[in-house]
Parts: structure tokens; sequence; C-alpha cells
């Protein structure tokens, strides 16, 4: 009986226990009703102050902060009596270019134009798509947000009125404005649920938009007469926020990180339960639940878009400090895991390549957020990262505000002695991501391999076992970020498989599949990473990536297919930066009308090859050259696809028509080609094979590197320790 009594009772203490601590989260009554309290409290701004007047580097940063404040203190305030548009319409109809916006012609009106092509368009407010001024208006908006931010800070730090005075007027304006305005979605229809806006065309924009607001009201809020306070209230922020919440369904997603941060902060501001709850308890999306479930337990957002890590990492920011300024019992210790993981597992240059719909990304330039991590988190890791950028300048990323280092800065880092550690080799088998590194200094090569093992993401590439590689600074071998997701590129080119270095099964880009690690390491100075993909579409496929030096990398993929006949083609292609040095003197090619294809240019092509050499001349006028060889005649196929940082990028596809076989190839850094040859060595199929690969520059016989790659541990006579070592370089 007691035992039966036993279980009932733990749950009735973890109920009570849940409900305590849901109380606390929505007593409204415990709430501070001193301001500021939401980006900064009064004990902050003293100390940022006394940091001012000490003379420290935050004297230069408050100066460069109140040299934009004043901008926007001598900027008429005239704000647009209508919402904007989705930014990512601001495109070419034709040729899909990003637009620039020329002269005004009316009252909130521009010409928009190709600085391409010299074409020249106007908006047209009755077809979203072509909203050209509605982009514009957008960004009006949010420029008056940075500008209702930046000015209430300033008003903090200097006791100067006629910065709060601005900053009420901003927000007295929009809380005239915001209940006229309808709600809308960008694709132009008022639908429930589908991430309407009303600033905006999409609730993200107005939710970043609304983080920049209720701060400021924070801010000002003691200068404000209660008629101000009851209209800015009950005019904007709480419909603002309650709009919101209603807006779309609430996801595991970074748009939900903008959205909890706008509600979460109005709630906390307001001291409204409802908005608090939905931005801290609710269960399904709030707070906790996006730290631990959009993230992987390494810390890199499910998408694995390294902008979109940034991105959302901002708003949990401000949710996080405005936790903290309001005692509010939530952790937020599992934070630091978002700012460690992508830091180390960028190249020695801070760099991380273009993953899924990513651009490149420098971490250096989002060092202003590590300002925020380091005071938390005390990671030396971080310290060092601050002390690559100029900390005494407020930067601005678009509209939004990251003025971090003066607001959230130690005055003082560290003296650190241990190296950061990003010359060394990573692996992140939960999100699918390993980094290879060799040489040293600017000699420094590293390769980024990418095996997903979570798939069906909003932001994914269907592109298993892609690869990039620096040299330095430099890229040779890229990813190709994406472009407007309004372009009909984006879907028809650089989210296809064909855009990336990996495989395409019938020209139809690649079913979603899972990928793995088989193994990964360093074997006498090699670093390696050996990948697969599941059974997808038919195919198998392991890869094999090495850096055998600073100069010399080696890729080898042996592929099965399970269903094949006559009509299949399997092509596997690679993309270099450059261009090609010589036309090939294979026959013109002309590429089918299907996704990918379809947009690749300049095409030739050279039948039923083993043997290759390919090169490519870099903007610095240094080859690099491709040397390979195939177990089984191929098609090598080349020219050009569409541009990655606006440069057409050469392209190789290897068109194999058979069901099995094996492509190895070694991308030389120093343009002299190498002769490979392989044999196998164990195994009953091409996927369960072990191999041995010989590789020898030209000219350099004594260079020579035998290397035997073994993916599923298959025992071999006459090796040291067989069937272990899934990479052995022999001498």
């Amino acid at each position: 009986m007691k035992s039966k009594l036993l279980i009932p009772g733990l749950l009735c203490c973890l109920l009570m226990l849940l409900h305590t601590a849901a109380k606390a989260l929505t007593d409204t009554t415990q709430l501070p009703v001193t301001h500021p309290s939401l980006l900064l409290t009064n004990a902050q701004v003293n100390a940022i102050k006394n940091d001012i007047q000490q003379g420290t580097w935050k004297q230069k940063a408050f100066q460069s902060l109140k040299k934009s404040a004043d901008k926007f203190l001598e900027e008429k305030l005239e704000v647009p009596s209508r919402g904007g548009n989705w930014n990512d319409y601001y495109i070419n109809p034709v040729t899909y270019n990003e637009l620039k916006t020329g002269k005004l012609i009316g009252d909130y009106r521009w010409e928009h134009y190709d600085e391409r092509t010299g074409q020249v368009f106007l908006g047209d407010l009755g077809n979203v798509t072509r909203d050209y001024d509605g982009v514009i208006i957008s960004l009006i908006h949010d420029s008056w947000a940075l500008g209702a931010l930046e000015t209430g800070i300033v008003f903090q730090l200097s006791g100067d009125l006629k910065y709060a005075g601005k900053a009420r007027d901003i927000l007295m304006a929009y809380a005239a404005l915001y209940p006229t305005l309808p709600a809308r979605n960008r694709r132009g229809t008022d639908k429930a649920l589908s991430e309407q806006g009303r600033l905006h065309a999409q609730d993200l924009d107005d939710s970043k938009w609304l983080v920049d607001v209720v701060q400021s009201a924070d801010l000002i809020w003691n200068t404000l007469t209660p008629h101000e306070q009851q209209v800015i209230t009950d005019s904007l922020l709480l419909p603002a926020a309650r709009f919101i919440t209603t807006s779309a369904k609430p996801t595991i997603h970074n748009i939900q990180c903008w959205r909890i941060a706008a509600v979460g902060l109005t709630g906390l501001f307001t001291h409204d339960e409802k908005l608090i709850k939905y931005a801290l308890i609710d269960s399904v999306s709030c707070f906790t639940s996006q730290v631990s479930r959009l993230f992987t337990k390494e810390g890199m957002i499910l998408d694995l878009s390294p902008s979109y890590q940034f991105f959302a990492l901002y708003p949990l920011i401000m949710m996080s400090q405005a936790i903290q300024n309001y005692g509010y019992p939530v952790d937020i210790s599992s934070l630091k895991r978002l700012f460690t993981a992508p830091l180390m597992l960028s190249s020695p240059y801070f760099m991380l390549p273009p993953i899924h719909d990513s651009r490149s990304v420098n971490i250096r330039g989002e060092a202003y957020l590590y300002e925020w991590g380091y005071t938390q988190f005390k990671d030396t890791a971080f310290a060092t990262l601050l002390k690559q950028y100029n900390r005494s300048v407020c930067r601005y990323t678009g509209t939004m505000f990251n003025g971090f280092s003066l607001i959230f800065g130690e005055t003082n880092l560290p003296h650190v002695n241990t190296p950061l550690g990003l010359d060394q080799c990573v692996s992140y088998p939960d999100a699918g991501l390993t980094k290879l590194v060799t040489g040293t200094g600017a000699d420094m090569l590293t390769c980024f391999v990418k095996y997903t093992p979570k798939i069906k993401r909003t932001h994914f590439h269907y592109a298993q076992l892609d690869f990039a590689l620096l040299k330095g600074l430099d890229y040779i071998s890229v990813m190709p970020e994406n472009v407007n997701y309004a372009s009909p590129l984006s879907v028809g080119y650089y989210k296809t498989s064909l855009a990336h270095n990996t495989y395409v099964l019938n020209e139809i880009v690649q079913n979603p599949t899972a990928g793995k690690c088989l193994a990964t390491g360093t074997e006498n100075g090699i670093p390696y990473a050996i990948t697969e993909t599941t059974t997808s579409d038919s195919v198998h496929l392991d890869r094999t990536i090495a850096l055998l030096n600073k100069d010399l990398v080696l890729v080898v993929d042996a592929f099965q297919l399970n269903k094949f006949n006559d009509t299949t083609v399997f092509d596997m292609a690679y993309h270099q930066l450059g261009t090609w040095s010589k036309k090939s003197k294979g026959k013109k090619w002309t590429p089918p009308n299907k996704p990918g294809y379809q947009y690749i240019k300049d095409t030739y092509v050279n039948k039923k090859q083993t043997a290759f050499k390919l090169t490519t001349m870099l903007s610095s006028n240094k080859p690099v050259t491709v040397s390979g060889i195939t177990t089984t005649p191929v098609d090598i196929i080349t020219g050009y696809g569409l541009a990655y940082m606006k440069k057409d990028v050469p392209l190789s596809i290897f068109r194999f028509k058979v069901a099995k076989g094996i492509l190895a190839y070694c991308i030389s850094l120093t343009g002299e080609p190498v002769t490979l040859k392989t044999e196998t060595i164990a195994g009953d199929d091409i996927t369960n094979n072990a191999y041995r690969l010989t590789i020898e520059p030209a000219n350099q016989p004594a260079s020579r590197i035998t290397l035997v790659i073994n993916p599923h541990k298959k025992a071999i006579a006459g090796l040291e320790e067989p069937g272990k070592k899934p990479f052995v370089k022999q001498e």
C-alpha cells in the first residue's frame, strides 16, 4: 500500500513545485517598479558613467554612440503613414539582382535601380512583390526604432533631456500610427496565423522593431507625463506585443526567439501576466524551450547556419538581460554553449562557411555579442575574441543596435597566455559538422565537412557530405550560401544539390537524408574525416577528406546505387573559386532545364575519362589544380555556376553511368598536379571496401604518400592493428 501511495505523492510535490515556479514567474506584484530595468538598471548606468568619467576606452565608445544619436536629433521626425514590405522583394524582377535606392520622386516614393544593368523601376503598391517603396518604408520604421533606443541610452548616460525628448516624440508618433495599421503578411494577405505584421510585412520584423521600442520606453519612462505613459502603453506597447502572440503559431525557430524577446520584454515592462507566460512559461516555445531545443547539445543552431546562430542569439541576450534585471528565477547558464560552439568551430582566422542558408561569417563581426557573453560567463576564450576588434567604436549591422561594448563590456579584459585553440580539429557529431586544420600562420588550411544527422529544417540545403576549404582567409572550395528568399534563384539554384560539393542522382535534388561520421582524427600528422550518407535516393556514399599537408587536400568518394538502369546518371559536383585557366577541349554541352542545371553556363564535356587535371586561377593569380582518377570511365563537365560573393564559380560535374565506382582527387594549392593510384585491398562491395591510395606530386617522387582508407574497419592482413584504424598512412 505504501508503494502505491509513493508515486502520487511525488507527482503532487512536483506539481506543487511547478505551480510555485510558475506563480513566481507571473507574480507581477514582485516586479521592480523602477526604471530603467530592461536593458540597463540604475546601478549599471552609474557604473558605465563612472567608466566614461574615468577616461577609459568607454569614453570613446560613448562619443561614438552619441554621434549616431545626434543624427536622429537633427532629423525631422516624419513617420510613414503605412506599413512596410519584405526586404527580400527588393530585387530586379528579371535579373534578380538586388536593387539600389535612387532619387525621391514623391511622398515616400523613390526610383529603384539595378546598378549592374542600369534598369530603373518604380514601386507598385498593388503588387506585393513589386512594392519596392514599402521595403524602404520598413527600413525607415526600423531606423526610428533604433533612434529611439540610441537617444534613450544617451539620455541615461548624459542626463540631457533633449535626447529623452526625441525618444518620446518617436514613441508618441508610433502610438498614434500603430492602431491605424491593418494586419497583413509578406504574401499580401491577412490570413490568420500566417506570420502577419503591421509595421512590416511579417511578425519577425515587427518583433525586432518592438524590442528596440520597449527598451527605449523603459529608458525614458521617468521623463514622461502619466498621460504619455498611458498612451504609449495602451496604444502601442501592449497592442503590438499581443498582436505578435497571435500572428503565428509558436514554434522552435529563430523567429520565435525574436517573438519571445518582444513579448517578454513588453510583459515585464507592463507587468502583463499573459505576455510573461507566453515568453517565459509556455512549454512549447518559450525562452527555455528555445535555448534547449533550437540548438544541438554542442550549441549549434539546428539549421546549422552560422548567420542564424547569431541572429537568434541577439534576442536571447536581450531577454536574458531583462530576466536577470527583474530577478526572475530562470537559469541562463546554458546560453554559454551558444557562444562557445561557433567560436571553437571557426577557422584560425575566425571564419565560418556559408552552411545551408547562411552567408560566410567572420566572427570578429559578431564579437560585440561576446561582450555580454564574457561579462556573464567570464570565459577567457571570449576575452581573446574581444581583443580582435576596436571596442571603443559602436558599429551597426543594418538597423540593429550593437553598442554592446559600451553597455555590457568589461573595461579591463584579463591577460590570457593560453592560445585560443582554433588551429585544432573539432567535431560536433550532434550537429554533424567537423573542422580539419593543418599548417601554421598564414599557411593554415581549414576544411569544414557537413554530415547532417538531423533533417527537414527550414533553412536546410539538401547536400549531404558537402565541404568548404579555406587557405588562411581565402576560400578555395565553396558552399554556395543563398540569395534573397523571394528570388527564384534561391530554390532554383542555391538550395539545389548541384550548387554544392555533393552528389545528384538523375539530375534531381537529393531527398532529405541523414548522414554520419564514421571516423575522424589525425594519423601521422594528417587530419581526416570519413563520412557517409544513409540509404536515400537509392544512393550509398562514403566520403574521405584528408589534409595531406598545408597545400594538398585529398577527397575520395566511393558510391553504390541500389537502383540502377540504363537511364541512370550519377553526378558528383565540385565548386572551386577563380576562373578556368583555359577553355575545355571537349564538346559544348547543353545543361538540362532542371533545378540547378538550368542556371549553369559555358559548359563543355570530355567523355569517358579515367584521369584528369583541372585548374582554376584565383583572383590572386595563383593556380589551384585538381588532379584525380576514377575506377570507371566518367564524363567530366566543366562550366560556371551562379555567383558566390558576386563572382561566378567554376563548376566540375563528374557524371557516372554505372552502379558503383570511386572518384579520388587531390586539390593542390600550389597548382602542381599529382598522380594518384588506387587498389582495393579488402571488402565485397564498393562501399564496404578498404583501398590503398598512392599520391605522388609531379617531379617529386620522394614526396610520395601511401594511405590505406578503411571506412568500415575491415580486417587487412599485414596492416598494423588490422581492422581497428579507418585511416592509415604507410611509409
